[in-house]
């Protein structure tokens, strides 16, 4: 009995020497079933749409303020800026299938 326990052991450790190294994980996952290239392209265009309206505003802002913007109007650009970067980053959150909160639920 102990030399057959010995010899499944010893076959054991000859079959995991031979066998081929794992293949290491993607680093997003999504790619291999083709879930985030085309929201990821969508979400891409829209931030894109989106940045140049407020890029336009801000000009139109500027030449009504003669050149200069006012503390109010920069403020104004700058809280549109952010809410625009919080809503991009948090669409590429999302974009990626294997994000997954604490509670097992997607981001939000």
């Amino acid at each position: 009995m102990i030399a057959a326990i010995l010899a499944f052991a010893a076959l054991q450790m000859v079959s995991n020497e031979a066998s081929p190294p794992p293949i290491p994980p993607s680093n997003g996952g999504g790619e291999r079933w083709g879930f985030t290239e085309p929201y990821r392209a969508d979400l891409n265009l829209a931030y894109e749409r989106e940045a140049k309206a407020l890029q336009a505003e801000m000009h139109s802002l500027q030449d009504s303020d003669g050149g200069q913007l006012t503390a109010e109007h920069r403020a104004y650009i700058e809280h549109k800026l952010k809410a625009l970067l919080n809503d991009y980053h948090r669409g590429v959150r999302r974009a990626d299938p294997t994000a997954i909160n604490a509670d097992g639920s997607k981001p939000r």
